[in-house]
């Protein structure tokens, strides 16, 4: 409910400076199918690291960042008491992924 809340509000937040006005929660249809979206999501995250594991042609960075995003948006009803958990772990990754690409970018602007 809390990411689907904080997608409809940003919604509401970013139609308005257009000049957009909704009442309620545009996205509330969300709720219904944020299992499935989250399955599905896991489910790629699974295929992406394959293909990692297999070539080496995705950015690890790129996998942390999706981790983080999944572990921080996980939709069950019975975890709900444990969210904040999930939301700083996977806030945690996410902030991981974003440090060690802008390591890695400034390592590159000092080797140039």
């Amino acid at each position: 409910y809390q990411v689907c809340h904080n997608l409809c509000m940003s919604t509401i937040a970013l139609l308005s400076v257009i000049g957009i006005t909704i009442a309620g929660m545009p996205l509330l249809f969300l709720t219904k199918v944020a299992v499935p979206f989250w399955t599905a999501a896991i489910v790629l995250l699974l295929i992406t690291v394959w293909i990692y594991i297999k070539k080496r042609c995705v950015s690890e960075k790129l996998i942390i960042f999706n981790s983080g995003l999944i572990v921080a948006g996980v939709p069950f009803q019975q975890l709900q008491p444990f969210s904040k958990i999930f939301w700083v772990a996977g806030g945690a990754l996410v902030a991981l992924s974003i440090i060690l690409l802008v390591k890695d970018k400034a390592a590159k602007t000092r080797a140039s």
